[in-house]
């Protein structure tokens, strides 16, 4: 069985945002801070809800970064249905995830 290979930092906009693995709430799975930039994931989580919970506290980095203000449901509606939008295409996926100096 391949070894899994946790995510250390997600990039948004010009900062490299650091992920760390702590134990938390029962019902929290992730946190966004913004100084210093840092999302918080609890562990033990499977390997599709700690990538979706990082996605989730990335959308919180944007919305900061960008100083747009999103509710907490806009968030979730977002995390979801681009989640599902990136499985369900995966040529696009694949397009999206080189480096193609933004010609895709």
């Amino acid at each position: 069985m391949a070894k899994k290979t946790p995510i250390d930092f997600v990039k948004v906009g010009p900062f490299v945002i650091h992920v760390n693995y702590k134990e938390m709430g029962e019902n929290v799975y992730g946190q966004y801070q913004s100084v210093p930039p840092l999302i918080t994931i609890k562990p033990g989580l499977d390997e599709l809800q700690t990538a979706t919970t990082i996605f989730h506290e990335a959308l919180h980095a944007i919305e900061n970064t960008y100083s747009v203000r999103l509710t907490e449901q806009t968030i979730r509606i977002l995390e979801t249905s681009i989640t599902q939008l990136l499985q369900d295409n995966p040529a696009l996926t694949e397009k999206l995830a080189r480096k193609s100096g933004g010609n895709i």
